[in-house]
């Protein structure tokens, strides 16, 4: 799965903008203890990186992709009601990423069974990137080049962060402004199912009464949106943290 090397271009057109960004390494990514590892493991890193930009009295935009979307979420729940007058969680961003409902597992729909897409390890604890391979499922709009390199970063995954839900009782786009980025050509989640996941949010939202609704932007763009258009994922995110920004 992605590492934290993935978003280096993300960052540095963000940080010319004014923006310190920081990018997580989640513990079920290359997992030490793979047994014991899942997506409240990952939840709980986010809501620790999160609480340490804050007290450095800073706000937080929370950037989620791909499965990063189901620990994030739970994650920013705790952050629900955090104080208005001090450095806070503003804002979510989420590129093509899994919007579910709390305590909903990663393959929930699939009952539990592995996609076509995963080769799962012997022991049951790891999976990687199998069926047509993270060329046609990830890298599909980019170069030879430069899907080799992303691929020499990709990592093992822990299993049971994608069957094991995570045990917040609700989720941050509840009640934090949450804005979602569709991908046309996304080969691992087809952009029908992107645009599903963001209509129910939002029905969700309005039988809750909120005056939120999940902001969508779309680009045409495969699974790795930060790779093969980073300026406008950049505008996105910015966009997302509130900034006026023209589109191109």
């Amino acid at each position: 799965m992605a590492f934290a090397s993935h978003y280096e271009a993300l960052m540095k057109a963000l940080e010319q903008h004014g923006y310190r960004c920081e990018a997580l390494a989640l513990p079920t990514i290359d997992p030490k203890d793979p047994p014991n590892t899942d997506a409240d493991t990952d939840a709980n890193a986010i809501s620790v990186a999160i609480r340490n930009i804050l007290s450095s009295e800073n706000d937080v935009v929370l950037i989620t992709h791909s499965y990063s979307g189901i620990p994030g979420q739970s994650a920013a729940y705790s952050f629900v009601g955090q104080n208005q007058n001090g450095p806070r969680l503003t804002s979510i961003a989420m590129m093509c990423s899994f919007l579910y409902p709390p305590q909903t597992a990663l393959l929930a729909p699939l009952g539990g069974k592995p996609h076509p897409i995963h080769v799962v390890s012997a022991d049951g604890n790891l999976v990687d990137v199998g069926g047509p391979g993270p060329d046609f499922v990830f890298y599909n709009d980019v170069s030879a080049e430069e899907a080799d390199r992303c691929k020499a970063m990709i990592k093992t995954h822990s299993w049971r962060c994608k069957v094991l839900p995570p045990s917040a009782e609700g989720a941050g786009w509840w009640e934090i402004p949450t804005s979602y980025l569709i991908c046309e050509k996304d080969n691992a989640i087809p952009a029908d199912l992107q645009r599903k996941m963001v209509a129910d949010a939002n029905e969700v939202l309005a039988q809750r009464g909120s005056d939120l609704k999940i902001r969508e932007e779309t680009v045409d763009s495969g699974h790795s949106p930060f790779v093969s258009m980073t300026e406008r994922t950049a505008d996105f995110i910015r966009r997302s943290a509130g900034e006026q920004v023209p589109f191109k």
